[in-house]
């Protein structure tokens, strides 16, 4: 059983997808939405099915946690998408989709258009030299991730911040923040290229420029950020069975402390969140302070809750 979950994981998708877009191309023919809509509701409920039936079954999960883990989110992450293309878009929009578009949209992480004139914008000359270069800078973009990794002691990033001085510190999470920048974008940016080379279709990658060129550090880790958690991060962990497998308990929890302390200062912060003052160290309290509601933040903007 062990030796052939893998290849049962990949056929099971493999089918579900291929009955994605044959049910898709019979609702067109025949232009209605029930069959997509049916077949979208099995696809999800059989495609996480399956996983948890081999989770519990195989043994093969236990020796190979990164796959269980990739496995885990992607099954989630697919299960979302064929709603999603199902129920949350209007037909007469999804009925005009070409079906390279679809595939795409469910094999990758981009969104959909957000409307049929920018889903007629999307076929275009030059959009394979855009994915040759979207390739050869996600190349480029490994190289140098290798080096740093390379030249960087493990002993020297696993170090415990308690026992790290303040500069130390910062040093440490600027670098920190590089190598997930550089690990995010040449992964997405091979992958993006790849897809507009075969496709034909622009996919805009996660970042526009190395190294923040056209963004601030601000923009980079909450707008940016923001993004990629609620395209990936937030439906994968934020789930009923938050427990299917132990790393995606610790990524729930995660999400939750990145969250407050993104907003944690906000005017509004105790109608949704509780701080215990007692467990806060003396003379700490002042970093749990409130902004009120008149005021900007540190880059003298106005805040935009609604947003």
């Amino acid at each position: 059983m062990a030796d052939s979950t893998l290849a049962i994981l990949c056929i099971s998708y493999a089918c579900t997808f291929t009955m994605c877009l044959v049910s898709l191309c019979i609702s067109k023919y025949f232009n209605s939405p029930r069959l997509f809509q049916l077949n979208s509701i099995v696809s999800s409920t059989s495609i996480i099915f399956i996983y948890v039936f081999l989770k519990l079954k195989s043994s093969w999960f236990d020796t190979n946690t990164l796959w269980a883990f990739s496995f885990s989110g992607l099954s989630m992450l697919t299960a979302f998408k064929f709603l999603e293309l199902a129920f949350a878009y209007n037909w007469t929009y999804t009925r005009k989709m070409p079906l390279k578009l679809v595939a795409v949209y469910l094999l990758a992480l981009p969104q959909m258009p957000e409307s049929e004139a920018k889903l007629s914008e999307l076929s275009k000359q030059h959009l394979r030299l855009e994915g040759i270069l979207l390739i050869l800078r996600g190349i480029c973009q490994f190289i140098i991730l290798r080096i740093f990794l390379d030249l960087t002691p493990f002993e020297w990033l696993s170090l415990s911040s308690s026992l790290c001085s303040p500069i130390f510190r910062f040093f440490r999470y600027g670098l920190c923040s590089v190598l997930l920048y550089l690990s995010i974008d040449y992964a997405t940016g091979i992958g993006f290229g790849i897809y507009t080379i075969l496709f034909n279709l622009q996919i805009n990658p996660v970042y526009p420029v190395f190294p923040f060129v056209s963004t601030s550090l601000r923009d980079f880790w909450s707008c940016r950020w923001n993004n990629l958690v609620k395209t990936s991060l937030q439906r994968i962990s934020f789930v009923v069975v938050p427990k299917l497998i132990n790393p995606s308990l610790a990524l729930h929890e995660l999400l939750h402390v990145l969250s407050f302390a993104h907003e944690k200062t906000r005017p509004d912060r105790n109608t949704y969140v509780r701080i215990y003052y007692k467990n806060i160290p003396t003379g700490q309290a002042y970093k749990f302070d409130k902004f009120a509601q008149s005021q900007v933040n540190t880059f003298n903007e106005a805040y935009d809750y609604d947003k």
